[in-house]
Formats: C-alpha cells, structure tokens, sequence
C-alpha cells in the first residue's frame, strides 16, 4: 500500500496545490505587479497571499464596500478573490460597481483581478458595469 500511495501523493500535492494553495497566485501576481501598487485578498485568500507574498500590507477585500473602495484607487490594484464574489461585485442591488475590472489569471474558483488593463494589455476576461452618469 506504501508504495502505491507514496508516489501518487507526491505526483497529486502539485496538481492539488495549483488549486488550494496561494503560492501559485502569488507567483503569477509578481510577475505583473510593479513596486508601490496595492494587493489586496479575500479573508480566505489573506493569510496565505501575505505568506507567499512577503508582506503584510495585503489588504482585506472581502466586505463588498472595502472592495469597492479598493478597486476604485485611481492608482493600479491588485486582488485576490472568489470568482463568485467578482460577479456580486457587480450585481449588488445597493451598490453595484459602476467601472471595468480586468482578470489576468483564473484557477479554480480564484482570480487575481485589476483595476487598470495590465501593462502587457493581455487580460482574460474584462468585467464592467454601468458607468454612473
């Protein structure tokens, strides 16, 4: 049994980590992120990204009127979040975000977003709302 489970944890721990843990995310986000721009994570995501990341100004996003005010910086952001949370962050019957989000990368139920189209100007999906008048 020993040596059957052995090698498929080793060969599963990479797979499955892709998908829990935020070392992968993190190392996605360094290669976009410039020095003096903001990171911030859902309350799930915050622990591991501070870990991974190497500080800890990563900001809580989790309520939606902090990531309101986070994406809304006129300055270039960075978040962590639940795809599903991104999508809340739009439909909100209060409050729905009135301006474009870009989503760089996508893993599981995880997507680091912006609030500015990266540098590079390639992004996987664009989000938007109705622009206020």
């Amino acid at each position: 049994m020993c040596v059957a489970v052995v090698p498929l944890t080793v060969f599963l721990s990479d797979t499955i980590g892709r998908y829990e843990s935020s070392k992968y995310f993190v190392q996605e986000l360094k290669s976009h992120i410039k020095p003096g721009e903001a990171v911030g994570a859902e309350s799930d995501y915050r622990r591991g990204v501070v870990f991974y990341y190497g500080s800890n100004d990563v900001i809580d996003i989790h309520q939606h009127d902090t990531m309101t005010k986070f994406f809304n910086r006129n300055e270039r952001v960075w978040g962590i979040m639940k795809d599903k949370n991104l999508t809340s962050l739009y439909t909100d019957k209060l409050t729905p975000y009135p301006y474009p989000t870009y989503v760089i990368y996508k893993s599981g139920k995880r997507d680091i977003v912006t609030n500015k189209i990266p540098d590079d100007g390639h992004y996987l999906e664009m989000r938007k709302g109705q622009a206020p008048i």
